[in-house]
């Protein structure tokens, strides 16, 4: 899917599978068979000649036609006011709502699911339907009369289109969920991306090139993803407060568009037909050489890149694989009697990082989340509250990083976020390094407690003394056959 600055896709994969399916499947019959627009004559003309060269551009041939078509934007906006009225996602919306506001992602009074389908109908721009393996353009209402295709567009959703043909997109995207799930997303939207813009680059559309049909630039994916977070940035900070999505939102809808082209041009780059691609005229290139640029990238489809981390450090999956570490559900029985459980799930390096950047400066967050090797996180709110309430809240996280200094950095991190959100001052709990650390409001029982076992660290939020020690130690029962390193235990 291309949109002009946002990707729904992130939203769906914050619910649960069932829950996704509902989604998705309204929005598929909203653009699926019998419900296309033709191309005009002239349009349709101009669409072959954009997928002939879409097609060369990224050395996969069509294995059959693709039907295609247009739908108005009222369509969208049809399907949105259809979406906020199903009662099951009312519900899902509200607990993802609550799950944000126990990590501190948005204010009590902030209710982003009217305010993310309204900016997914502003900004989608098309949509390829893996059901109905078609794809649709979204065009103005009434269709002006001299409509100009638009031709990023389409060779984006074509993209996808041959993906599906040659690495059927239901296996690729299948069995995954989580920071897993948005890697191959990354993955995904990353391809179609760098293929869109070796498209424009072959054209001779891009400014730099002077009119000359290059296709493949490099450093063209970094490039085009750090402008385009910066333009997204600059355009959600002009959008009133009142109407403008979550911070956290955004920046997990434009990961894909932003991290994916780059983690793509560090395989076409490191390639072993990059030499033979590599500033050349597009029109004069070979077929079997613009293959061989592609060839790490096809491969991709079949061993995808497991978690962001990937993504973010394409060497961590083509150089020095890193594997994340799966983390499994700790046993918290009889620990967390009288609380209900809301989420538990894995942030990957990418979350964690949005997470900090809430509360720290950017540059620290990215360095804190760096070293990410594996976490499970789970959000718990106290039952009885009432059904219009909200909380109390208690947030557990447990997570492994690749060294002891990268849980050194975290644990360092996480204790500036956390003196933030209890506005209490840390009682330091060891001696020399500190690994326990606690914090207490005045005239508040609940808290927080951080601790560090050598690469593990534990995080609870929102607990009682007791109850924090007795959550900690579970945290880390869970991964007791893991070598840390250091084994010591904090003082309790």
């Amino acid at each position: 899917m291309r949109s002009r600055w946002l990707s729904l896709l992130w939203v769906l994969l914050t619910l649960p599978l069932a829950a996704r399916a509902v989604e998705l499947g309204e929005f598929e019959d909203e653009f699926g068979e019998g419900r296309l627009r033709p191309m005009p004559r002239a349009v349709d003309t101009r669409a072959i000649l954009v997928e002939r060269r879409a097609a060369k551009g990224r050395g996969l041939e069509p294995r059959g036609a693709v039907p295609r078509g247009m739908r108005p934007r009222t369509a969208v906006e049809q399907m949105r006011h259809r979406g906020l009225g199903s009662p099951f996602l009312k519900v899902m919306e509200e607990r993802q709502r609550k799950v944000m506001l126990a990590m501190g992602l948005i204010g009590p009074d902030f209710r982003p699911a009217k305010r993310r389908a309204k900016a997914f109908e502003q900004a989608v721009a098309g949509l390829y339907n893996r059901q109905h393996r078609h794809f649709v353009i979204v065009v103005p209402d009434p269709l002006p009369k001299k409509y100009r295709l638009d031709e990023v567009t389409h060779a984006h959703e074509f993209t996808h289109a041959l993906q599906d043909q040659h690495f059927d997109l239901a296996v690729v995207r299948g069995n995954v969920e989580g920071d897993a799930a948005q890697a191959v997303l990354g993955l995904v939207e990353g391809d179609a991306v760098y293929s869109q813009l070796v498209y424009l680059a072959g054209m001779g559309y891009l400014r730099s090139l002077r009119g000359r049909r290059v296709g493949f630039v490099p450093d063209i994916g970094r490039r085009y993803g750090e402008g385009f977070r910066r333009g997204n940035l600059a355009h959600w900070k002009t959008q009133p407060p009142g109407e403008r999505i979550a911070r956290a939102d955004l920046e997990g809808m434009i990961f894909p568009y932003v991290y994916g082209p780059q983690f793509i041009q560090y395989l076409v780059e490191n390639s072993p037909g990059w030499g033979a691609v590599r500033g050349q005229l597009l029109d004069g290139l070979e077929p079997t050489k613009v293959q061989a640029a592609w060839a790490l990238v096809n491969r991709a489809f079949s061993d995808r890149p497991q978690s962001t981390e990937q993504i973010l450090h394409p060497e961590k999956y083509l150089t020095n694989r890193d594997h994340p570490h799966r983390i499994g559900e700790p046993n918290l029985a009889g620990v967390l009697d009288g609380w209900k459980r809301l989420d538990s799930s894995e942030m990957g390096e990418f979350g964690v990082r949005v997470w900090l950047d809430e509360f720290l400066p950017e540059r620290d967050a990215v360095r804190a989340a760096a070293g990410w090797d594996g976490d499970r996180t789970l959000v718990f709110e106290r039952a009885g509250g009432g059904e219009d309430a909200d909380g109390p809240f208690l947030v557990a996280s447990v997570s492994i990083w690749d060294s002891e200094n990268d849980a050194k950095e975290f644990f360092q991190s996480a204790a500036v976020m956390l003196t933030m959100r209890t506005d209490a001052t840390p009682a330091r709990l060891s001696i020399g390094d500190p690994r326990l650390l606690r914090w207490r409001a005045p005239e508040n029982p609940t808290g927080a407690r951080l601790e560090r076992w050598g690469r593990l660290v534990a995080l609870v939020h929102g607990a009682d003394e007791a109850t924090a020690a007795a959550v900690a130690q579970r945290l880390f029962d869970a991964e007791r056959h893991v070598d840390y390193g250091d084994r010591g235990k904090a003082k309790q």
